[in-house]
């Protein structure tokens, strides 16, 4: 990935009392990627858009890459001198945290933000006034079980009050919440507005006969990855949509749950 897109949602909703429009950035799944020299690039695009608040949703670090949180801080420090930010771990951060090897890299990184006023949500939530609307913002961390694939258990709303307790207060609830598997549980939680990030970036692959009259054998078929460079060891392929293929074409092993259109903001989606 060697550039980023800016997407633009306009949300309206009767819970938001203000007068005035307020404007979120957020920010998810950099991976240690900079865009321009010392991230200047994403850093202009950001301050471009006026926003109230960023808020980031995870993974803007490789877990087993400490000189990620390097370039993460330095675009956070920059940002949080003009504009309020909010960050709620992802996958990777969470990893980090936990294994003894980094903890140490990743407790300075967030000591560092915290102190520049960022404000970090460990299954916690903090109450912001934005333009007269009155917004809760909650973070939540989940144990690096939910995580697994393609297994991960399944989380009942039971579970995820004990982690992050109750929307019970006043005003505009967003959910940070990395993975986006869960969103029938966040939504019945009683979040008004979720964000996620975790499932991005595809690759396209073509298997395309060498001449017109050459036909691709039946069978199955065993695909060799050969990554430059690893994130967490784990690969994920998708079909094309059922009319675009033969019955009998498709994975040994499928995973419906894991089932996206291409972007996964895209309405209606079919799983299978």
């Amino acid at each position: 990935m060697k550039s980023f897109k800016i997407s633009t949602y306009n949300i309206s909703s009767t819970r938001l009392t203000g007068k005035q429009k307020v404007t979120f950035a957020i920010l998810a799944d950099l991976h240690g990627l900079v865009f321009g020299k010392n991230h200047q690039t994403l850093y202009k695009a950001i301050i471009a858009s006026q926003p109230d608040a960023v808020l980031v949703c995870g993974d803007l670090v490789v877990s087993r890459d400490t000189e990620t949180l390097e370039a993460a801080a330095g675009l956070l420090l920059r940002i949080c001198d003009q504009i309020p930010v909010f960050y709620a771990l992802g996958n990777h951060e969470y990893k980090m945290l936990l294994n003894p090897e980094t903890e140490i890299f990743y407790s300075n990184y967030e000591k560092l933000l915290t102190s520049a006023g960022i404000c970090f949500l460990h299954n916690e939530h903090t109450s912001v006034q934005l333009k007269g609307n009155d917004f809760v913002f909650h973070g939540l961390e989940l144990p690096v079980k939910y995580y697994h694939k393609p297994n991960s258990p399944a989380l009942s709303l039971t579970a995820m009050e004990e982690m992050i307790g109750t929307p019970s207060q006043p005003g505009f609830h967003v959910l940070l919440a990395h993975n986006p598997k869960y969103g029938n549980t966040y939504f019945s939680w009683g979040a008004d507005l979720i964000l996620s990030g975790h499932y991005h970036g595809e690759i396209y692959l073509e298997i395309i006969p060498v001449s017109d009259r050459a036909m691709i054998q039946g069978g199955i078929w065993k695909l060799t990855l050969m990554p430059k460079q690893l994130v967490d060891g784990r690969f994920e392929l998708w079909m094309p949509s059922g009319a675009q293929i033969n019955e009998e074409t498709g994975f040994l092993v499928s995973e419906s749950a894991l089932t996206l259109t291409i972007p996964s903001t895209a309405m209606r989606p079919i799983t299978v």
